[in-house]
């Protein structure tokens, strides 16, 4: 096999037009080549383009959520704040004794906001997008996704723990401001915001009855509205650090 292949070889050298053909088809070889590397390299150029415009995509959309998520927070602190004061307020009546009420509106209004404040976490559409897709590698970035994900973390932690002890306060303090208004107009009742007409003095007897229960739920309520608005503010914090990150 070997000699037979030794004399093909000798044949095919010794024959002028076989060298052209070799020379030919070694150039067509090469070109082939040349054009399956040109090929590649326009496809992977294209794909790093596709991909630089679908993080900057993502970066952009992360940076819009986090702005809303920043304004929308900083109300539901607000909220806590004014909820600390208006608290503070009715409870320092109550502690001293003095059933004489200088504000009847102000004095029920402050008695409302007991149980106000639900739920407040925010999804954070565009990361869980990132995460469930396995786009996540999109972000070049790793101190920017690490921070994303420490940021996260920390507002669905504090969300969560808000669902737990603290919103059970809040959900008791709502049923309970029911019960002094159970004769009252409905109007009144019903109104999701502050109220406008002075209730009967029979609703002002009933809790100054049940002060105690109030005055222990209430001061509890306190607390809870303190350390929320602290952790809301930690939550803003963090997701102005996080926009400096962001390369936009």
């Amino acid at each position: 096999m070997l000699k037979f292949q030794r004399i093909i070889n000798r044949k095919l050298i010794g024959n002028p037009n076989m060298k052209k053909y070799l020379f030919y088809a070694a150039g067509e070889i090469l070109l082939v080549m040349f054009g399956l590397l040109l090929a590649f390299q326009v496809n992977s150029w294209n794909s790093n383009r596709i991909n630089r415009l679908t993080e900057k995509q993502y970066l952009n959309r992360l940076s819009d959520e986090l702005k809303s998520e920043i304004e929308i927070y900083g109300k539901v602190r607000d909220k806590f704040i004014e909820k600390e004061k208006r608290l503070k307020r009715i409870i320092r009546i109550w502690q001293s004794g003095n059933n004489s009420i200088t504000d009847s509106l102000q004095y029920i209004n402050d008695f409302k906001w007991g149980g106000n404040i639900g739920p407040w976490y925010l999804e954070p559409v565009t990361w869980n997008q990132l995460i469930q897709t396995g786009e996540l590698k999109l972000l070049r970035d790793h101190q920017l996704v690490d921070q994303i994900y420490y940021h996260n973390n920390m507002v669905k932690g504090i969300a969560d723990n808000y669902l737990m002890h603290p919103m059970q306060m809040t959900n008791l303090a709502r049923e309970m401001w029911i019960e002094p208004f159970i004769y009252e107009n409905i109007d009144i009742v019903i109104n999701t915001g502050e109220v406008k007409l002075v209730p009967s003095s029979e609703v002002y007897n009933n809790i100054r009855k049940n002060k105690e229960i109030y005055l222990k739920l209430y001061m509890e309520i306190v607390f809870i509205s303190k350390m929320q608005h602290q952790q809301l503010q930690e939550i803003i914090d963090s997701g102005h650090e996080l926009l400096n990150l962001l390369p936009l």
